[in-house]
């Protein structure tokens, strides 16, 4: 979408508003309003039935939820604000080096929603820390009897 931008701005700007409304303004506003809906859903739910919320079984959705949430704000957001702008009338010589930024930002996003799914699966967690063998070693309780047998043996071998 990045290198056809151009291409729609100077060609047709219909298309061009049609694109930034429909990809970029109208994703960011249904990702933040349904993830903001569906923990609505659980606390009302949760009151309809009459038992309290207890946060305790739902703080992996909860996380993950405003993770995905958060990344879409803080990376998408600000593109699409910027060319929400430029359909208002800004000129885009006054923002480009800002645009540049922004851009970069945009493909941190994408990178960075994976970890936000993957951070919810605790036998993912188990499985990475088995292969980096990030263990502790576990202390071993001997009688005496053995740690005096074999250091008697080391010096008299020594």
């Amino acid at each position: 979408m990045i290198c056809i931008q151009l291409c729609f701005f100077v060609q047709s700007t219909a298309l061009y508003t049609y694109d930034i409304i429909i990809h970029q303004i109208l994703p960011n506003l249904l990702i933040v309003i349904f993830s903001i809906a569906l923990l609505l859903r659980v606390c009302r739910q949760k009151y309809r039935v009459g038992q309290s919320l207890q946060w305790r079984k739902h703080w992996k959705m909860t996380i993950q939820l405003l993770f995905v949430a958060f990344i879409y704000l803080i990376f998408s957001f600000p593109i699409t604000l910027m060319n929400f702008l430029h359909l208002c009338g800004v000129s885009r010589q006054s923002t480009s080096t800002l645009l540049e930024y922004l851009l970069v930002l945009n493909y941190c996003m994408i990178l960075l929603c994976p970890f936000a799914c993957a951070s919810a699966l605790p036998q993912l967690k188990n499985k990475i820390k088995n292969i980096l063998q990030i263990r502790q070693q576990a202390r071993v309780v001997a009688p005496m009897t053995l740690h005096i047998r074999n250091t008697i043996l080391n010096q008299t071998f020594a």
